[in-house]
């Protein structure tokens, strides 16, 4: 069987083939402890303040479906890793922005209730022609971010939308890219992606447990693996990790505390790399890794706890539903 990412498809945009691993063990380049120290403390603290201050609707777009075409389209076009999970940030709050000022302007026009309806269906109906325009604005925008030296140009952008069936032209493309930031305000912020909150913190993990180094590169796979799953079943890991959170007592879950919950990157980062040591070593042995974390991070030993097994737990409830 091949390699999905050897796969030919006319999606797929000739781009040069390159490992997409970190090198974690080369320190050339590599910031000294008290400078990484620095830097954590930087991205702790702005999720701690995304997470207390979640803007309204937040995640709303990020419907299975959506999120799985947005990674399909990046595995096709040969991106790195984290592009994708920048794409779906970007793209949400896009979205999230958009509805909200459409909306507001439906509602305050001057019309009956029955003709606002018809003109927000028609609006509907647009914003859904749109919507792989979107997804790919959204992607191209992320591979700037990465690296603009690497970025998906304009005209592999059209090339990508004409395989999906939609031969928009380069000036049509062009407009969707400064609609896009016009909207965001040009406020691209590029470490709101939990791939980096996981590298950061499995770099600093490899520094105080060296022994991990043999398998750093399986490791990171694994953390890809179930960043990317949890990540297209947002709702259904999520609700289950705050069941277990609630040791499986009848609480009720509210959207409020689901979505919180569900933008703590800090939280994801820890709970994806014990789940790829579950993986890789088994249960008992990553289970002595979530001290080090915690310290590391600052988050508890019980939400990183709690948080893997919410992980591990969905995965194998789908792995048994699959098998019935």
């Amino acid at each position: 069987m091949s390699d999905p990412d050897e796969t030919q498809s006319s999606l797929s945009i000739s781009r040069e083939k390159k490992s997409n691993a970190p090198d974690f063990l080369n320190e050339t380049y590599a910031l000294p402890n008290e400078l990484t120290e620095e830097f954590l403390t930087i991205l702790l603290t702005e999720n701690s303040n995304f997470v207390e201050n979640l803007p309204l609707g937040s995640g709303s777009y990020l419907k299975t479906n959506v999120v799985q075409y947005i990674f399909t389209i990046c595995i096709r076009l040969r991106i790195p890793d984290d592009v994708k999970y920048f794409a779906i940030d970007i793209f949400d709050k896009f979205m999230n922005i958009q509805g909200i000022a459409l909306w507001d302007a439906v509602a305050r026009l001057n019309r009956s209730n029955k003709a606002k309806y018809k003109i927000w269906s028609k609006i509907e109906a647009t914003l859904s022609r749109q919507l792989t325009l979107r997804v790919v604005t959204a992607i191209q925008i992320a591979s700037k971010l990465h690296s603009f030296h690497e970025s998906l140009a304009q005209t592999d952008v059209r090339k990508c939308l004409q395989a999906l069936g939609f031969p928009y032209t380069i000036e049509a493309i062009h407009k969707s890219e400064l609609r896009m930031l016009k909207t965001l305000n040009f406020e691209l912020n590029s470490r709101r992606n939990p791939a980096v909150y996981m590298i950061n913190f499995l770099k600093m993990l490899l520094r105080s447990r060296p022994e991990i180094g043999e398998h750093i590169n399986g490791l990171y796979r694994y953390c890809i693996f179930w960043l990317d799953y949890t990540l297209i079943n947002r709702t259904e890991v999520f609700t289950r990790v705050l069941s277990v959170v609630h040791s499986g007592n009848p609480v009720k879950i509210t959207k409020d505390a689901l979505a919180r919950v569900q933008s703590d990157y800090s939280l994801l980062g820890c709970a994806v790399i014990i789940a790829a040591l579950v993986c890789l070593a088994g249960p008992q042995i990553a289970e002595t890794y979530i001290k080090e974390l915690s310290l590391i991070t600052t988050v508890s030993e019980a939400d990183i706890s709690d948080a893997s097994t919410g992980l591990v737990r969905t995965l194998l409830k789908d792995k048994s539903r699959f098998e019935q």
